[in-house]
């Protein structure tokens, strides 16, 4: 705000001298030219650059608040629109318009003055804007942006800052993959698919609540993914954490082949019902068939879909997932 104020007063003060005046002697002969009134001048831009510069900032705060807190309410996401156009020029110059117009109104014996309007306007485009809420270098140009869907790369918000961090550094590490097929003898193949399908890639169309539009980006960085890869990286995961570990990976082994080419199965599939996806018998996707990464009986699912089980059960290596997919693909078109 200090500095929108320094740049309001500077850039008030030159169009007052430079342009106000003149239109205003020359043109209207009303009077000669002031010093006072440049100083009252630069008092407006002074107070309405602050004023736009501390919108323009306060956009930033506000949009994260709506954009990046899951379920966040519409009302908030509406301020979060309003604060955005103020983190613009024209919508910081429309600010300080308004703003002066009301100072005008609330302190000043006379008229409202339209070159007052001008210099409001002026003062507060010139103060500097808040800032996008994109990370820094998250600029079109960069190989890393991606259309925002959600207020961030990702389908869904963020669990949290932390774990939105240590993904981008999962996504930055190499050799992880092998030091995790190491610790827990799981196929490397199978292990680079399932950082690429989970950290990496950007998908398409993926069919999000409440009404199941589609969205595009990464999937949400999720705190125990996070947690359990680091572990399994490390060699630390508790018996308890490696069957999860065991659970997620069939998981995301699984729906990593379907979504990807040539299958190119949906996310999720089905209907929805009061913001609840409900999946059925030949409308399905990816996401509902593979095999459940929490419950002990990993093919639940299956029976209510209309799938026949696998009649083997997944390798304790995952090496052979290709075939449990294989069989999902058969059964897609199944009536």
């Amino acid at each position: 705000m200090l500095v929108g104020a320094a740049f309001g007063a500077v850039e008030a003060i030159t169009v007052d001298l430079a342009v106000a005046q003149p239109i205003r002697v020359e043109l209207f002969g009303d009077g000669g030219y002031s010093l006072t009134e440049a100083a009252d001048s630069a008092k407006t831009g002074e107070i309405m650059g602050a004023a736009g510069g501390g919108l323009g900032a306060g956009a930033r705060v506000v949009t994260t608040a709506a954009e990046t807190t899951e379920n966040a309410s519409v009302a908030l996401a509406g301020l979060a629109k309003v604060a955005n156009a103020a983190d613009t020029v024209p919508g910081r110059m429309i600010t300080g318009a308004g703003l002066t117009y009301g100072y005008d109104t609330a302190f000043k014996t006379g008229p409202v003055m339209p070159l007052d309007l001008i210099l409001g306007a002026v003062g507060s485009a010139a103060a500097p804007g808040g800032g996008s809420s994109r990370r820094p270098g998250r600029t079109p140009e960069s190989p890393e942006y991606l259309p925002r869907t959600g207020g961030s790369d990702y389908i869904d918000p963020p669990q949290s800052e932390s774990t939105q961090r240590n993904y981008e550094k999962i996504r930055q590490t190499t050799g992880d993959t092998e030091r995790i097929a190491a610790n827990t003898g799981y196929d490397l193949g199978v292990l680079n698919r399932i950082k690429a399908h989970i950290f990496e890639n950007v998908h398409t169309g993926v069919s999000v609540p409440p009404d199941g539009r589609p969205a595009t980006g990464r999937f949400a960085p999720m705190d125990h993914i996070a947690d359990m890869w680091f572990k399994a990286e490390a060699g630390t995961l508790t018996p308890a954490e490696s069957t999860k570990f065991f659970r997620w990976a069939c998981h995301e082994g699984i729906e990593s082949i379907l979504m990807a080419p040539p299958h190119n199965l949906p996310y999720r599939q089905g209907y929805w019902e009061d913001g609840v996806h409900w999946p059925e018998p030949g409308n399905w996707g990816a996401h509902e068939v593979s095999p459940h990464e929490t419950r002990e009986d990993a093919f639940f699912a299956w029976d209510r879909l209309g799938l026949t089980r696998p009649d083997f059960p997944i390798a304790g290596d995952l090496s052979n997932l290709d075939e449990i997919a294989a069989l999902i693909l058969a059964q897609r078109n199944k009536p």
